[in-house]
């Protein structure tokens, strides 16, 4: 009972981080990236082709990436990419919209490092961090819709077909699961300004790092499904490297 209470708790926080990705960049990068003994260090670095973004340099005040936290006042941007040459698109005027990103979110709650013997009911309702995360992919997939397809292609490819103005967010739900990490998907259409309009492909992956959830998130901008491959190697990739310097 108590690990069913603690997965649908978990499984909360992710959907609504996975349900609010859209709107502004306005959290600074979490200092606990860098400091901190090694259990307490969330280690992570820029992929090929990406460079650091940070929403809080005075000179970013009108470049706008549509990056929202997962949570409010739940989770913390620990890093922004932005693909490399679209942001040196943005120096002569130090403006515009850089839609595709990767990010790292944490949220606050820290998970106790060891057991307490003295606590026979908090040690059978705390899974590992890997039993966790496959844990939340269960309960994700039991209990949150998800776009009919035998691949992430066709999923893709269905949700395109979903998506319109009226109905401008689709969650495709759980698209895959590794070892330590539980991917989930969403297609939107977002405007950088009037008539500009983009469908954008994200692909999250939930996993735990220093005792916290981690949430990775790929943003690219998809006009139909022929990128969603690239998209969840993309996101597999950077999490097979998240995870070796983190575990």
């Amino acid at each position: 009972m108590l690990k069913s209470a603690v997965c649908r708790t978990i499984l909360a926080v992710c959907m609504l981080a996975t349900a609010a990705l859209v709107a502004r960049a306005d959290l600074p990068p979490s200092p606990a990236t860098g400091v901190g003994d090694d259990h307490s260090v969330i280690r992570i670095s820029a992929p090929d082709g990406y460079c650091a973004f940070n929403p809080d340099d005075p000179q970013s005040t009108n470049i706008k990436t549509g990056f929202q936290p997962g949570v409010e006042h739940a989770t913390n941007l620990l890093a922004l990419y932005v693909p490399c040459l679209a942001l040196e698109t943005t120096r002569p005027t130090q403006q515009g919209w850089l839609p595709e990103w990767l990010a790292y979110e944490s949220n606050y709650i820290v998970f106790p490092g060891a057991d307490e013997p003295s606590d026979p009911v908090r040690m059978q309702s705390r899974p590992t961090a890997y039993n966790s995360v496959a844990q939340l992919c269960i309960a994700a997939q039991t209990n949150h819709p998800r776009v009919e397809g035998d691949t992430f292609a066709t999923q893709v490819a269905a949700a395109h077909r979903l998506l319109s103005i009226d109905k401008p967010v689709i969650y495709i739900g759980v698209v895959g699961e590794d070892p330590g990490a539980c991917f989930m998907s969403q297609l939107r259409l977002e405007s950088g300004g009037p008539g500009d309009f983009k469908r954008l492909l994200t692909v999250t992956a939930f996993m735990q790092a220093a005792g916290k959830w981690v949430y990775q998130s790929v943003r690219v901008h998809a006009p139909d499904a022929s990128v969603a491959d690239s998209v969840m190697a993309k996101s597999r990739d950077a999490t097979r490297v998240f995870l070796e310097k983190n575990n």
